[in-house]
């Protein structure tokens, strides 16, 4: 993307199974936090009974360009992508 990595922490229940729906959560963290950080603040994973996926992004230099043409727009479609294929 843009020729920068990107990185996130994803959170897949136990016993997740493909052929069943569950949601798919994506968790922004505030500026100057991590996705790490957010994971151990929002404690979604007992709130939706790890019921769902949850994906943590991190955002370039612990922010993020949401602009509609913004790198982290495009940065989420494909992630967004990448985890639904898988």
């Amino acid at each position: 993307m843009a020729g920068k990595a990107r990185t996130y922490v994803l959170f897949v229940p136990n016993g997740y199974d493909a052929k069943k729906t569950i949601p798919l959560i994506f968790a922004w963290h505030s500026s100057g936090a991590s996705g790490a950080e957010s994971r151990k603040y929002y404690k979604l994973e007992p709130a939706t009974g790890d019921g769902a996926i949850i994906v943590y992004p991190n955002g370039l230099n612990g922010g993020w360009d949401v602009s509609a043409n913004g790198v982290d727009m495009t940065f989420f479609d494909l992630l967004l992508e990448s985890i639904s294929k898988d």
